[in-house]
């Protein structure tokens, strides 16, 4: 997460997984950021995020 308050070293990073309140509505490029997030943020080119589509937790599938 970007917060210029806190060192780049010191980011934030949130576990999705753990956190079913929180998620992605939307993706930016990075020329879309402020240069001053995108240098904190510091996107590389080759990154590849995977995802998937959550399960629900009373499902037979998962209690199965």
């Amino acid at each position: 997460m970007h917060d210029p308050r806190v060192p780049m070293d010191e980011a934030l990073i949130l576990d999705l997984e753990s956190r079913p309140d929180l998620g992605i509505r939307r993706s930016l490029r990075p020329a879309q950021l402020p240069r001053a997030a995108r240098d904190y943020l510091s996107p590389r080119q080759r990154l590849s995020y995977f995802f998937e589509q959550a399960s629900d937790a009373g499902s037979d599938e998962d209690n199965a």
